[in-house]
C-alpha cells in the first residue's frame, strides 16, 4: 500500500492486521461455542437417536444462528472501535496541524507541530515542521538584510551630511552590494 509519505507505512498494514485478527478470534470462538453446546446424548435405540437427533437439529440450527449473530455483533463492534481508535490517530494530528498552521500564518514562526507517538501522521508533521522552519530562516535573513540596509542608509547619511565624495561613492557601493544581495536572494523565492 502507498502512502505517499503521509501517514506511516505501519499504519494501514497495522489496523489490517488487527481487523484480521479481530475477525479470526470472532470465528475461533464462534466455533469453540457451537463445538461445546452441540454434545448431545444421541440415545440407545435407533428410534431414539431419531428423535434425538430431530430435536437435535432444530436446536443446532437456532443455536448456530444466535452463535453467529452474537460474534458477528462482537466482530462489528470490534471493528468499529478499531475505526474509531484508528481515524481519532488521524483525525486529532490533523486538527493540531490545521490549529498550528492557523499560528504559523498569524506569524509564529517558532511553533513545532509535536504529535503522539502513536498518531499516524509523523511524515506529515516533520514536513510542516520543516517548511516553517524554512520560511523562519528565510525571515531571520531577510531581517537581517533589513538591519544591514538600515546600517548601510545610515552610512549614506552621515556622508551626504559631510558632503565628501569620496565616502558618498563608498556608501553607494555598498548599498548597492546589499542590494545586490537582496534580489540574489530573493530570487529563490517564487511568487
Amino acid at each position: 500500500m502507498k502512502t505517499l509519505g503521509v501517514i506511516s507505512k505501519r499504519y494501514p498494514v497495522t489496523l489490517l492486521t488487527k481487523t484480521i485478527f479481530l475477525i479470526f478470534i470472532g470465528v475461533v470462538t464462534s466455533g469453540f461455542i457451537l463445538y461445546y453446546t452441540s454434545h448431545v446424548w444421541i440415545g440407545h435405540t435407533y428410534s431414539e437417536g431419531l428423535r434425538t437427533l430431530a430435536t437435535f437439529k432444530q436446536l443446532l440450527v437456532k443455536k448456530t444462528i444466535l452463535i453467529y449473530m452474537t460474534t458477528s455483533i462482537f466482530i462489528l463492534a470490534g471493528i468499529v472501535v478499531l475505526t474509531v481508535m484508528y481515524s481519532h490517530r488521524i483525525a486529532g494530528p490533523l486538527y493540531r496541524l490545521t490549529v498550528s498552521s492557523r499560528q504559523i500564518a498569524r506569524g509564529d514562526l517558532t511553533l513545532k507541530v509535536r504529535l503522539r507517538e502513536r498518531d499516524a501522521i509523523h511524515p506529515l508533521a516533520d514536513s510542516f515542521n520543516e517548511l516553517t522552519e524554512g520560511y523562519r530562516n528565510r525571515v531571520l535573513k531577510i531581517k537581517g538584510y533589513a538591519n544591514e540596509l538600515k546600517r548601510v542608509s545610515q552610512g549614506l547619511d552621515m556622508a551626504i551630511d559631510k558632503d565628501d565624495p569620496e565616502e558618498l561613492n563608498r556608501a553607494i557601493d555598498e548599498l548597492s552590494r546589499s542590494v545586490r544581495k537582496i534580489k540574489e536572494d530573493l530570487k529563490e523565492i517564487k511568487l
